[in-house]
């Protein structure tokens, strides 16, 4: 074997393929990694580092120093640096080093990577990995703490909770078991370094998810498992896991030392440790301890050894997640799930997906599949940690930063969804973020089933019938705004295939958060609101089976029916869109403004649409844009259309924004002909390419690649759309054998395999043998070409497939390049639709403002149409959602990228005049005044058609409308602007249709039968046709054949452009109906009936294409062969079905000879015949239970098989099977005694027999003997050999247990329980012999000895007994009765000897209290229990009775003004001694008081009980506020002014000529009018002072600048002000100003205002407008490019007034006015003079009018003939449109270039053809017709090949007309050198070379072909 190998090297990493078994689900690299020179590079490289992804594959990072480690950490290990990785996208990581070992873990868009130490070597660790189990024990903090999330206060919490802008750092105090130091590098520096490894990991997690930072104290490592402090959690008596961590933690860090504990562990099945990690619910910062450690310190993550570090790192952040207060988020059942789910959170389906989730450790149909993106917790845990960490944890050190939150916007447009039940639907959010940080979105449901877990497990239909259960899995965060449920991609695959995204199917309440997160890497912060979706209880929203067609044609109508099952009111209007690609877009807009009510609608497939076999409808409600519901076809249909564009995908889809002609609008983008696929095959044949193997080398490092015939190869190519790991997995099922798959960059070359080599599924092992892995995992950049090699190592004819993948994008499946298609980009403006922009090279520098969607487009641009060729520029100016239907052959992707270019502008368009319909034409005028500002440079798009900018507001009129009553719809932009739009869909109304010629001739209905062909014509041939279905174009030309029943309408327009409309109708007749029912097949020797049903009411039967005599609905048949049936209706429609019979053989049944055995013996009977796939088994002839082809048998006698083919041919054998005889046998009956009892078996038997005890034989002779617990076997046998057995069961049962205990000596007057023991019992107790109770328990208070006797079900019983005794207890009194006053306590004293007291209250027990004496203020009845020296006890009871205080009140607090007179009094209806009095001294005694002074104020009363009660006081008095005002203040006419009072109040009352002023009650007030204004100042304590003055009005001076002015250029003017202070707008003082023209080059205006100020400073102001006239530009525009001969051109001059026209050919129909027409034969130069009213102010311009000539390819073609009988093509060339006059014998369409005829004498054709220009021509061609064929065809004999364009192929005359013919030409040896079928049919012509080379001058020779003839002859090629 001869072996390439490439060495693949990088600076510092080499990447080593490691061997993955079968199983495997995660993809591991051997790394060669060079720390030392890692090391070196690092200080090299200018803090940037390169990462490896895969195999030849990095990323650079940017890396800084990570403070995760201490200070002192890094003293002890100074060897160990960590780093963060972060670059500009997003991406991020920690690497930790030492000396000799590196740990890296890195995300790069959402997948996770890392590389870490395996032994000695390192590994790439990457993909989906198994799941880690998790056992979290969460509910025993919450008794320690009492701190608890409430999820039901989750929605307040997120709006409520203040957002802190800060980083919050913990210390961690890490320790290890002695397991994780021995599998972690089993030395203090890599422990250490992997302990800094993950914490640094959970770091980045938790930085940007939480703002959360870890700094890890130094690590305590204990070296041996044997010697360490841990004991397995799962020994007798040892602590849990977070108990062991914590008490560990304890005893070696000090409490104030760290502030979150955790434990480190690796374990292995069977060594004692519990699996997974386990921690402590809300424990960070809790100095509280629990089970003798503070609570933050348990923590514990343990894990495998084999465990992948990503998957390890998870789990670490889990559990971390769990002590600052994150409870479990996962719903599902089964596995580690069943007993560890959250009563209150469990909002995620299944297994869940996040990180507080259970993702795999559920059971298998509950565990949603998961990979590495999901490193992010919940929004419900975010709520939790962010709530702990400001409320709890409250330890850390706080860092401010400079980062504003986001904010999350969940509801957009409609506070109100509602949606049918069972129906998919759409909601779309949205985020801002100040900080323009990265922002990302996660849609998540909330719902959580209530207390418990009643819903856990529902996944699928459980989940949709629920009320509460959660029905959606989460997603990792994404730049999408947006999320379906369920994905489109689910829903394409079947609206219930995803039992993790469930539809509910009943009303409910589903409710949704949105998440925004900022990603900020120096502290993210996230924001989220919610959404509620309503599900009604009626629907669902669905497109029925029935109404999903199998196929459709491009330009069909077609009746697209749906269902609202009720649910009308839900919806007003929806949309309904196409899918090409099987359900993952609808980019096609088919109708919109639909009722959704009417469930219905008729929809045409656009006419230019591609084919497609998988295509799907949608129809959504578009009442709102952020929230829809939708359908979707539940299956693909197929669309053919004579349009093969290939489907092409935009690569990257990224957004873009730049300003105008920035020169980054040069997009670098690619457009990939091929689709986006989930899996993806290739069929490997004999045929396929063999010669060359490759793979990996034996070292898994190098390629190889060797010369082999023994496998095929197939290649195909594919791209990405995102970079990335991408993992592939085969279809690994027994039908697609061993799949081997390697990866080419860019290309694969057979004979250097490996210069392109990138990787593979297989390499050579050291011993020759290949190894092959079940997945292949490859970084992958996007949009780059791969090329597969895809072979089998089973048979060769076998598929390779690949089943699903996985990674951060899209696989990209390329399709073969077609040369007739192109591919470019376009941009469309949004949201007009219209394409702005087409361009090859995505080169946009020169697109206008606005928004544009940038899709990839593959259109034709050559070969046979239709469909028609077009340019690149033909799609400018088309709306994007209409392309198919304009009869463009493309096809544009689906995914787009967004651009903005910014750009400022303003444009408005108004309605002019409207002319009448021309009835020449049938067309009509519409002028459009359009006004702007600022325009900018360039044109006026209007309409699609082009005009100079003159002036705002500019008039411009569009001509050549079609006046038939439509709403016409207008676009202006500025092409140099384009994002400054107007666009109004329906502006104006077309007058009615005023045409000189009619439809009459065209019937209003036709009908024909199903099949057949209807002509439709009009009689007036000099008309132009065209014909359509709803408004897609089915033909044009004189006739039209409908192929539907449906309405069809026809366009008929004369040569002057007028047009005629008229709709009819079309009914096809069905043909009958007819269907064949009964066996397609038959069993040899078998005949069978088949029946025809119909309605009709005779069939007509063939066999192999010969009638039958059978007529009738039934035809009996026994041979193969070819039938049909045929009925034919009233209407003489029939209908014809064809069907094959088919003969198959019988299988052969062989059961063998007859059978004798021993009775009791099971015989097994199989069939060995062949051919049988089901059997039917009889004994005696009676049909036995289903068996297959063995059946066990007991019974004697004969047994039959009958043996079934996969046709149901029968086969059949029988055996006789005969039963000798057996001994006889009796083991006895079963036996059980009671412990104690003898059991004896007693047995017997005719036989030799053995003993067996528990399977094992026993030593016992006799067939009597004593037995012990077990089951007995007896053996006998016969001399025959017969051998019978029978068993008995012996059970000896145990007794009851009894035991009463110890004797018992109780107090005279209490009662004794005795128990009896537990058990199905029956009891019976007694007293001195007798039976006094019989239930399980005894309550006695008399002495004596009790005995209790119990018997169990088995009636066996024992029996125990007791003796009780009797005696007195202490002396206890209390005396009578108390009482006190409230609030006042007294002592109760016990007068007893007794000495254990127990005081009691209302019968409970008062804590605390056990001496004599009981200090109490309580009312109550009180009871006292002493027990004396003997135990018993004794009681007394007394009452207490707490007499009330008075109720007393004398008010609240007063306060009042200084001045004002303040009185207290108090209503004495209960007679209370009073008492009043301040500061100690009594001030009266009666029920009212006067008060003198501000203080403090106190009544005391006392009732008649002697209980006292006091109330008090404060009275305050205010002084009066300060108020002073001016005496007098003046204001100006027509003014105002402000007066302003000084004082020290807050609030003010104004009066105007004595009435106040409402509304103001400042200290300033504006008064108009003079008079007396009085204010009133008040206080805050309302107290008043007021005041006065004199308003007084004087008048302001007089202005006048006179009337608007207009300037000529070069013309001044003199502005006067008059007297008094001026200031004129541009700052002048003067009281004249002179105002010049600039001389503008347009129209402009300037207004001049003037302030003039008197003496008492009122002042008045004027203003004047000058307008400047323009100097005179002169323009002129045309309204066509170039005229047709005879044709008339409009000229429009622009820039003035007045216009003077130079006519050098007399050709203008006036030489003065704006708009003239000129009417020129040759192209001609005209001029215009324009000026204005000013003098000296003109301008000239010129034009050319081009005159187009007809070109001189322009023709209908040569003269010629045909052979009568036959066709022949016809092509006319030199236009753009064409159109044959309308003859019988044209074959086809007449507005091709090519048309087939067929005449039968001589005709002549005529043709019009339209060329580029527009211009029309007419030609003919005369076909003559010849009866010989040889007449019209002449052999050729030479050739001259030499390139002077004569004679340079072989071209046969007349050959044409024979285009089914065969040419081959061989050289002199016979060796053929040149064949064609169809030789002359296409542009393949022999011309005189192979394969591209020259051939020599000589002779060859020629065999041509067509119809009976053959032509051979010698051919000479010479070349000179």
């Amino acid at each position: 074997m001869h072996t390439t190998y490439i060495q693949r090297l990088s600076l510092l990493l080499l990447l080593v393929l490691l061997r993955i078994s079968n199983h495997a689900q995660s993809s591991i690299q051997k790394l060669n990694f060079d720390v030392k020179n890692f090391k070196k590079e690092l200080s090299q490289r200018d803090n940037m580092v390169s990462i490896p992804t895969a195999i030849d594959s990095q990323h650079d990072f940017r890396i800084s120093e990570s403070d995760v480690m201490d200070d002192d950490f890094k003293k002890n290990y100074p060897e160990i640096k960590a780093y963060r990785l972060l670059d500009d996208f997003g991406n991020y990581g920690s690497l930790v080093i030492n000396d000799s070992k590196v740990w890296i873990t890195y995300s790069i868009d959402g997948q996770m990577y890392a590389i870490v130490p395996n032994g000695s070597e390192f590994e790439l660790q990457y993909g989906v990995g198994e799941p880690v189990p998790h056992a979290c024990s969460v509910n025993e903090t919450k008794s320690v703490l009492g701190y608890e999330f409430n999820p039901k206060e989750f929605k307040n919490l997120q709006s409520n909770r203040i957002i802190k802008y800060t980083v919050n750092t913990y210390r961690v105090a890490p320790v290890c078991t002695g397991e994780y130091y021995q599998a972690k590098g089993n030395n203090d520096s890599d422990v250490s370094a992997s302990i800094v490894s993950t914490i640094a990991s959970i770091q980045e997690i938790y930085l940007r998810e939480v703002s959360i930072k870890l700094t890890a104290l130094t690590p305590v490592l204990y070296k041996n498992p044997n010697t360490d402090p841990f004991t397995p959690d799962t020994n007798m008596g040892a602590d849990s896991r977070p108990v062991q961590a914590g008490k560990v933690v304890k005893a070696n860090f000090s409490l104030n030392s760290y502030d979150v504990g955790h434990a480190f562990h690796i374990h292995e099945d069977g060594d004692g440790w519990s699996n997974g990690g386990v921690a402590r619910l809300a424990c960070v910062c809790q100095n509280t301890e629990y089970e003798g450690s503070p609570l933050k310190g348990q923590g514990w993550s343990g894990a495998f050894a084999s465990t992948a570090w990503w998957a390890w790192i998870s789990l670490s952040a889990h559990e971390f997640g769990h002590m600052f207060s994150a409870t479990h988020t996962f719903n599902g059942t089964g596995g580690s799930c069943t007993d560890n789910i959250s009563d209150e959170t469990a909002v995620e389906i299944g297994s869940g997906t996040t990180l507080m989730s259970y993702s795999g450790s559920c059971d298998d149909t509950q565990n949603i599949p998961d990979g590495p993106e999901n490193q992010y917790f919940h929004s419900i845990n975010l709520e939790q940690i962010l709530t702990y960490r400001e409320l709890e944890a409250t330890c850390a050190s706080i860092q401010n930063i400079n980062n504003e939150a986001p904010v999350a916007q969940a509801v957009l447009c409609n506070n109100d969804f509602t949606i049918p039940k069972s129906t998919p639907f759409y909601i779309e959010g949205n985020g801002t973020d100040l900080n323009n940080d990265n922002l990302t979105y996660t849609w998540e449901q909330i719902n959580e089933d209530g207390p418990g877990h009643p819903t856990q497990g529902f996944i699928g239909t459980q989940a949709g019938n629920s009320p509460t259960a959660p029905n959606f899995r989460c997603f990792p965060p994404s730049k999408e705004k947006y999320r379906y449920f369920p994905e489109l991609s689910t829903l394409a695959n079947g609206i219930t295939s995803d039992p993790f995204q469930v539809l509910s199917r009943r009303a409910k309440e589903l409710q949704f958060n949105l998440t925004v997160r900022d990603n900020n890497p120096n502290g993210g912060i996230i924001n989220s609101a919610s959404l509620d979706v309503h599900v009604d209880g009626t629907g669902p929203f669905e497109i029925p089976t029935a109404s999903n067609p199998s196929t459709l044609d491009a330009g069909e109508s077609f009746q697209l029916n749906w269902l609202t099952n009720g649910s009308d009111g839900l919806c007003d209007k929806v949309s309904i869109r196409l899918s090409t690609d099987g359900g993952l877009t609808f980019p096609i807009l088919l109708a919109e403004d639909v009722d959704y009510s009417s469930q219905g609608s008729m929809i045409t497939i656009p006419t230019g649409l591609y084919n497609t076999s998988q295509a799907r409808f949608m129809i959504s409600c578009e009442d709102f844009s952020c929230t829809k519901f939708f359908c979707v076809s539940n299956k693909n249909f197929s669309i053919n259309s004579q349009c093969t564009a290939q489907e092409t995908t935009l690569c990257p889809i990224e957004d873009y924004e730049y300003d105008k002609g920035d020169p980054a609008l040069d997009l670098d983008i690619t457009a990939i002909n091929g689709s986006i696929v989930n899996s993806f095959e290739k069929k490997i044949y004999p045929n396929s390419p063999t010669g060359v193997f490759v793979l990996y080398a034996e070292n898994g490092i190098d390629c190889a690649s060797f010369a082999s015939n023994a496998y095929n190869h197939e290649t195909t190519t594919i791209s990405v759309n995102e970079s990335g790991t991408y993992t592939f997995y085969f279809k690994l099922d027994g039908i697609y054998g061993k799949p081997v798959m390697t990866i080419f960059e860019n290309n694969f070359n057979p004979t250097s395999p490996c210069s392109t080599f990138y990787t593979s599924n297989l390499q050579l092992t050291p011993d020759n043998f290949l190894s092959r892995s079940t997945i292949l995992s490859a970084y992958l950049e996007k949009c780059k070409d791969y090329v597969l090699f895809l072979s089998n190592l089973e048979a060769p004819t076998i598929t390779t497939k690949i089943d699903f993948y996985t990674g951060p994008g899209d696989v990209i499946l390329h399709s073969d390049s077609d040369a007739n298609f192109e591919n470019t980009f376009i941009a469309v403006k949004q949201p007009s639709g219209i394409i702005s922009a087409a361009s090859a090279e995505a080169d946009f520098t020169t697109l206008g403002g606005g928004t544009y969607q940038i899709h990839a487009v593959n259109y034709k641009t050559s070969g046979t149409e239709p469909p028609t060729n077009i340019t690149e520029l033909d799609l400018v100016g088309q709306n994007f959602n209409e392309l198919f239907n304009n009869d463009n052959c493309l096809y544009a992707s689906a995914m787009y990228s967004t651009l903005i270019v910014n750009s400022d502008c303003s444009l408005e368009v108004e309605l002019g005049t409207q002319s009448d319909c021309d009835p020449n034409k049938g067309t009509f005028t519409q002028e459009l005044i359009i006004s702007y500002d600022d325009p900018p440079t360039g044109n006026l798009n209007v309409n699609g058609e082009i005009y100079s900018l003159t002036g705002s507001p500019q008039t411009i009129v569009l001509t050549d409308l079609i006046a038939d009553g439509s709403n016409h719809g207008i676009t202006v932009y500025f092409t140099d602007a384009t994002d400054c739009e107007f666009n109004n869909p329906n502006f104006f109304q077309a007058p009615q249709n005023c045409c000189p010629f009619n439809l009459d001739n065209i019937q209003s209905t036709y009908s024909y039968c199903e099949g057949n062909t209807l002509i439709v014509s009009n009689d007036n041939d000099n008309i132009q046709y065209e014909w359509y279905s709803a408004t897609t174009l089915l033909s044009s030309g004189l006739t039209f054949i409908p192929s539907e029943t449906g309405t069809y309408r026809v366009v008929a327009k004369n040569m002057g452009g007028c047009t005629v409309e008229k709709e009819f109708s079309v009914e096809i007749f069905p043909n009958p109906q007819l269907t064949i029912d009964g066996p397609q097949a038959l069993c040899d020797g078998e005949e069978i009936t088949v029946m025809a049903i119909t309605n009709e009411n005779q069939v007509i039967w063939t066999k192999d294409n010969v009638e039958l005599t059978e007529t009738g609905f039934s035809l009996n048949i026994s041979e193969q062969g070819l039938y049909s049936a045929t009925v034919v209706n009233v209407a003489e429609c029939s209908t014809k079905v064809e069907f094959n019979i088919e003969v198959h053989a019988s299988p052969v049944a062989e059961l063998g000879d007859d059978v004798i055995q021993c009775e009791g013996t099971t015989v097994t009977l199989t069939d060995v015949g062949n051919g049988g796939m089901t059997y039917k088994w009889f004994l005696n002839n009676v049909l036995l239970p289903d068996q297959g082809g063995s059946i066990g048998v007991t019974q004697p006698g004969v047994y039959r098989i009958e043996s079934y083919s996969e046709f149901n041919c029968v086969g059949t054998d029988e055996v006789n099977v005969s039963f000798l005889s057996s001994p006889n046998i009796d083991a006895g009956s079963d036996i059980t005694v009671c412990e104690g009892e003898q059991a004896i078996i007693n047995a017997s038997t005719d036989g030799n027999f053995k003993w067996y005890l528990d399977g094992q034989e026993i030593n016992e002779s006799s067939l009597s003997f004593t037995a012990v617990t077990g089951i007995y076997v007896l053996e006998s046998s016969n001399d025959i050999g017969c051998t019978v057995s029978d068993t008995v069961v012996v059970n000896i049962l145990s007794i009851p247990t009894v035991d009463l205990g110890e004797d018992k000596v109780a107090c005279i007057g209490n009662n004794v329980l005795l128990e009896g023991p537990e058990g199905d019992y029956t009891y019976n107790w007694k007293l001195l012999g007798s039976t006094i109770e019989t239930e399980k328990d005894l309550t006695v208070s008399t002495g004596g000895t009790y005995t209790l006797e119990v018997t169990n079900a088995a009636n066996c019983s024992a029996s125990d007994e007791i003796n009780i005794d009797f005696v007195d207890g202490p002396t206890v009194d209390l005396g009578s009765d108390l009482e006190t006053c409230e609030g006042k306590e007294i002592d109760i004293i016990a007068q007893t000897n007794g000495t254990d007291i127990s005081w009691y209250r209302d019968d409970i027990l008062i804590s605390g209290e056990n001496t004599a004496t009981l200090k109490t203020g309580i009312a109550g009845d009180y009871k006292i229990v002493v027990k004396g020296s003997s135990g018993c006890e004794s009681t007394d009871e007394i009452k207490l009775t707490v007499n009330p205080n008075p109720m007393i009140s004398i008010g609240s607090d007063i306060e009042a003004c200084e001045g004002n007179t303040v009185s207290l009094n108090f209503t004495n209806t209960n007679n209370y001694d009073l008492e009043w009095s301040s500061n100690g001294i009594v001030l009266g005694t009666s029920e009212f008081f006067s008060v003198p002074s501000s203080g403090t104020y106190q009544l005391k009363a006392t009732n008649e009980f002697g209980c006292s009660s006091t109330d008090e006081l404060i009275v305050t008095f205010y002084p009066l506020p300060s108020l002073e005002l001016d005496d007098e203040y003046n204001f100006c006419e027509n003014g105002s002014v402000i007066i302003s009072a000084t004082s020290n109040a807050s609030t003010f009352d104004w009066y105007l000529n004595g009435n106040i002023v409402n509304g103001i009650n400042t200290s300033s007030i504006e008064v108009d009018e003079q008079g007396i204004i009085k204010v009133e100042a008040i206080s805050d304590k309302d107290c008043r002072a007021e005041a006065m003055a004199t308003v007084i009005s004087r008048q302001s001076p007089t202005i006048d600048l006179g009337l608007d002015q207009t300037l000529c250029p070069n013309s001044s003017i003199v502005l006067n002000a008059g007297d008094g202070a001026v200031l004129w707008n541009n700052g002048s003082t003067e009281s004249t100003l002179e105002v010049s023209s600039p001389n503008p080059t347009q129209p402009q205006s300037e207004t001049f205002s003037v302030t003039v100020t008197n003496e008492f400073d009122c002042s008045a102001t004027d203003e004047i407008m000058i307008s400047y006239l323009p100097v005179v530009v002169a323009s002129v525009s045309t309204d066509l490019n170039g005229l047709c001969n005879g044709e008339t051109m409009t000229l429009t001059a622009s820039g003035g007034t007045t216009y003077s026209w130079n006519d050098p050919t007399a050709t203008l129909s006036s030489t003065t006015g704006n708009i003239v027409i000129a009417s020129p034969s040759v192209t001609t130069e005209y001029s215009v003079v324009v000026s204005d009213n000013c003098p000296n102010n003109s301008d000239e311009a010129t034009v050319e009018v081009v005159v187009f000539t007809r070109g001189s390819d322009v023709t209908a073609g040569m003269d010629t003939c045909v052979v009568i009988g036959r066709s022949l093509d016809l092509e006319a060339t030199g236009g753009v449109f064409y159109l044959w006059q309308d003859d019988p014998t044209i074959l086809g369409s007449t507005t091709t270039s090519s048309i087939s005829v067929s005449p039968a004498e001589e005709t002549t054709y005529y043709v019009e053809i339209e060329d580029f220009h527009g211009c029309l021509y007419q030609d003919s061609v005369t076909v003559c017709v010849v009866e010989d064929p040889l007449s019209i065809f002449v052999p050729v004999t030479m050739i001259s090949p030499n390139g002077d364009g004569k004679n340079d192929a072989l071209e046969f005359e007349g050959l044409e007309s024979f285009p089914d013919n065969s040419l081959q030409v061989f050289n002199r040896w016979g060796n053929l050198i040149y064949e064609k079928n169809g030789y002359q049919t296409d542009d393949n012509r022999f011309n005189g070379t192979e394969s591209g080379e020259p051939l020599p001058e000589g002779t060859y020779y020629y065999v041509l072909k067509f119809d009976q003839y053959v032509f051979k002859k010698a051919l000479t090629i010479i070349r000179d």
